[in-house]
């Protein structure tokens, strides 16, 4: 036969668990600031080397179609023409690759999905034991 007075009862083990999922939750938004920092990282490690390499980049284009610009005057066509037949393709070009950079930087790359789900499923959890 069991001792009643060692056996937990309904209320406390209520509040027992009511503690457990509390920090349940704390863990887990432990987890998503963890995460969060980790993909900000991510971002500004890439962003830096992104900014050398355009830097990087740029000198090399301003070189190439200084060349392409020089071997068309050298080829017979006015200056002011061949500087056109250069930078308007190359402005072209530049416009398409901003437009695609500002589409892949939207903000919804960097929503916190597994933490969020796994919130999510401890919220569910939560409410079964609530009922």
């Amino acid at each position: 036969m069991t001792d009643r007075a060692q056996q937990p009862s309904t209320p406390h083990l209520f509040i027992e668990a009511m503690a457990q999922l509390a920090a349940l939750f704390r863990t887990e938004i432990r987890l998503v600031r963890t995460e969060l920092s980790e993909k900000a990282a991510k971002a500004v490690n890439a962003v830096g080397m992104v900014g050398g390499a355009v830097v990087l980049l740029f000198l090399a284009l301003l070189i190439l179609l200084e060349g392409l610009v020089a071997w068309l005057v050298a080829e017979g066509l006015p200056p002011y023409w061949a500087a056109v037949a250069v930078g308007l393709p190359v402005g072209i070009i530049g416009i398409a690759l901003l437009l695609s950079a500002r589409k892949a930087l939207k903000a919804a790359n960097f929503v916190p999905d597994r933490a969020l789900e796994q919130v999510s499923k401890d919220m569910a959890v939560a409410k079964e034991v609530v009922r």
